[in-house]
């Protein structure tokens, strides 16, 4: 069996969802829920394109120098 473009898939289930995650990138290929399909994602064999099913996590290597930081605020 060849290698698919976007790596391994993996399904995950609950009740009447179902998303499928690439290995390359940990993308969002498809997520049915109740029957209907929510994303334009695309098939097995193919790579994802313009960023479909992409996390946009603010990764450090999208942020300026690459660092960022998180504040805490005290609670009363």
């Amino acid at each position: 069996m060849s290698e698919l473009p976007s790596g391994r898939q993996h399904t995950i289930v609950h009740r009447d969802d179902r998303a499928v995650i690439v290995e390359v990138g940990g993308g969002l290929r498809s997520y049915v829920a109740d029957g209907r399909e929510l994303l334009d994602g695309y098939a097995e064999d193919e790579m994802a394109t313009s960023a479909r099913g992409q996390p946009l996590i603010p990764w450090p290597n999208r942020l300026r120098d690459g660092q960022y930081t998180t504040r805490r605020t005290r609670r009363p």
